[in-house]
This record gives C-alpha cells, sequence and structure tokens, in this order.
C-alpha cells in the first residue's frame, strides 16, 4: 500500500492510469467489464495464492488504495477473483467514510462502513 501510494503521488494520476489494466483489459480482462472506469489494479498468482492491488474509485468519487490477498483455496483461482470481484464492487458501491470525532486530523484513521456481505 505505501508503494502505491508513493507510486501515485509521484507519477500522478493520468499516468497511473495510462500504466495498469482496468476492467476488461490485461490481466483484468475477464474482470470489472461492467464499468470499467472505477479500478486500476495488477494481478498476482501463484498455486493456490492470488493477489489484487491497485486503486479503486468509489461511486463517491474517493480513491482507494488496496490490496487484496487470498491464499490455501481448495479451489481454482476463477472462482476466488469472482469473489474478489463482488468485494470490491461491494466497496465501491457501499463506502463511505467518517472521522469519528466529527474533526479530520492529521493523524486520524478514515473507518470503513459495509454492510455485511458473504461472499462465497
Amino acid at each position: 500500500m505505501y508503494i502505491l501510494n508513493k507510486t501515485k503521488n509521484e507519477f500522478g494520476w493520468d499516468r497511473i492510469k495510462n500504466i495498469l489494466p482496468t476492467g476488461g483489459t490485461g490481466t483484468l480482462s475477464s474482470y470489472y467489464k461492467k464499468d470499467s472506469s472505477f479500478i486500476y489494479a495488477k494481478t498476482g498468482t501463484l498455486s493456490n495464492n492470488c493477489a489484487l492491488s491497485g486503486y479503486l474509485i468509489t461511486k463517491k468519487g474517493k480513491l482507494l488504495i488496496f490490496s487484496v490477498l487470498a491464499n490455501n483455496y481448495i479451489s481454482g483461482a476463477t472462482p476466488v477473483r469472482r469473489a474478489v470481484e463482488k468485494f470490491l464492487l461491494a466497496i465501491r458501491e457501499n463506502y463511505w467514510y467518517f472521522y469519528p470525532s466529527g474533526n479530520k486530523t492529521k493523524n486520524q484513521r478514515i473507518y470503513l462502513k459495509l454492510e455485511p456481505l458473504f461472499i462465497l
């Protein structure tokens, strides 16, 4: 996540969008096809391990940096990747953030509120 944030800050958002695949292209060619303009990410796969890391734009226009890692699954990678797709789509649809004290301070965390989500 640190590297993704540093990359965004040093290269700029327009360059990131040109480098990373989005839905329906590159390593995401079978995923995020319905609306491909909200995710820019790179996959990684090893035996019974898969990862997806990148940037997601919520329905409210908030840019999130994410990394999802799944390991030790007994199915093939496709059902796991579909579950990750469902998870990220839910974040995109339902994300909202708040500051617990009501005011943002420099080191305060942003909390994520999602309705219960059952992936598999």
